[in-house]
């Protein structure tokens, strides 16, 4: 209604009996609220440019909605399925069409627990398409950060390791072959030398070495020079 004292501005009336301590009538306590408070209330959730909040009585009419338009408010909208399927409780969010614009949104409708009233917020399904888009292009793009960064590191981390065997591959070869003659050293020769006589002593079966040794080799190398000795061995 149109309130008098406050130069007929709408508002709503919430009204409680009062009685006498025999149970007798003893008048009416009655609280005025300006319907501009809930409009100023609601116009500071960020639901979009097509999204819409409603304050409903039980009964199904329009206390206060926004975006605001005057011809809504008192509008009984009791038969609609937005406003059944609220009121009912059973679905905690749903997708709707709205009968006062048509436009499809996700809707919240909650009771107040000590209040004849209902309040339903609700956001433009294609709104929520293009933000969910939005989102999903800018997890892709982290991702796909993510996954050329893994990959780089991945390459970069193969090449330290095949490096890394190359030297091991090189070290050992050093550490059993001559540099000379590409012949295996005396460290091989022992490991070889001891793995031989382990397997000759469990088999029971006789081990023959060959020493050979070049004689007065010296004396080449004094006369030919180190090097022409090194090509000869």
């Amino acid at each position: 209604y149109r309130s008098y004292l406050h130069g007929g501005r709408l508002s709503i009336a919430l009204s409680r009996r009062v009685q006498r301590a025999d149970g007798r009538f003893a008048g009416v306590v009655l609280g005025e609220v300006n319907l501009d408070y809930f409009r100023d209330l609601f116009s500071g959730l960020k639901l979009g440019s097509n999204g819409a909040v409603n304050l409903y009585t039980d009964s199904g009419s329009i206390i206060m909605r926004v975006p605001y338009q005057e011809k809504w408010i008192g509008l009984d909208i009791s038969a609609s399925a937005n406003f059944q399927r609220g009121k009912l409780g059973r679905e905690p969010y749903f997708f709707g069409t709205s009968n006062l614009d048509g436009a499809n949104r996700l809707y919240v409708i909650r009771h107040f627990k000590e209040l004849p009233m209902l309040i339903s917020v609700a956001q433009s399904r294609d709104e929520m398409d293009v933000m969910w888009w939005q989102q999903v292009r800018t997890v892709v793009l982290l991702m796909s950060l993510l996954a050329l960064f893994l990959l780089l590191a991945a390459m970069q981390l193969t090449r330290e390791f095949s490096a890394r065997l190359r030297a091991e591959r090189e070290l050992l070869l050093l550490a059993e072959v001559d540099g000379l003659t590409a012949l295996n050293n005396r460290r091989t020769f022992d490991a070889l030398f001891e793995r031989e006589w382990l397997r000759a002593h469990r088999v029971a079966q006789p081990l023959a070495v060959l020493f050979v040794d070049i004689d007065w080799f010296k004396s080449y190398n004094d006369h030919y020079g180190h090097q022409a000795g090194d090509d000869v061995l």
